[in-house]
């Protein structure tokens, strides 16, 4: 079973849920301003916390190596009425530097070992302007607001 039969099986989503990790964000990012931010998420799946983001105020692009993924994301875009582009393919073929205010990432760079974790790491870092933000967030699979979310997802 690969990445695209997992998002198929996934309908549309209520894109006016905080998503469970969206409080993570806003922790982390405190009082970061989106307005007119270029934002990049890497291994979108549903884009839901990209949603918010873009309704701050960013423009958005998602990567993702799953058409199906991106196809869902693109769905809960045009349901919020936001715009966005996508990029189908694999992180590891990514070739940006210097280009966006805030670069994330949840749920990807566990599903990675040894080389290809750091290269990951080195992505997203390289892929961030000058003093962006870079957020990698890697849900723990006994943390209880992460096994609800994945419950009802």
């Amino acid at each position: 079973m690969g990445w695209s039969d997992i998002w198929s099986g996934v309908g549309e989503l209520d894109i006016n849920y905080e998503t469970y990790c969206w409080k993570f964000y806003q922790e982390l990012l405190g009082n970061y301003s989106f307005r007119n931010k270029k934002v990049i998420e890497f291994g979108c799946g549903t884009g839901l916390n990209s949603v918010l983001m873009a309704r701050k105020g960013a423009k958005v692009t998602l990567l993702d190596m799953s058409r199906e993924a991106l196809r869902l994301a693109k769905k809960n875009f045009e349901n919020a009425g936001l715009k966005v582009e996508t990029i189908n393919g694999s992180i590891f073929d990514y070739d940006v530097e210097n280009e966006f205010d805030l670069v994330h990432s949840e749920g990807l760079i566990e599903h990675f070992t040894g080389k290809q974790r750091q290269d990951i790491v080195d992505i997203h870092s390289a892929a961030a302007k000058n003093g962006a933000n870079v957020l990698l967030i890697v849900p723990h699979k006994k943390n209880l607001p992460y096994m609800i979310g994945k419950f009802l997802a």
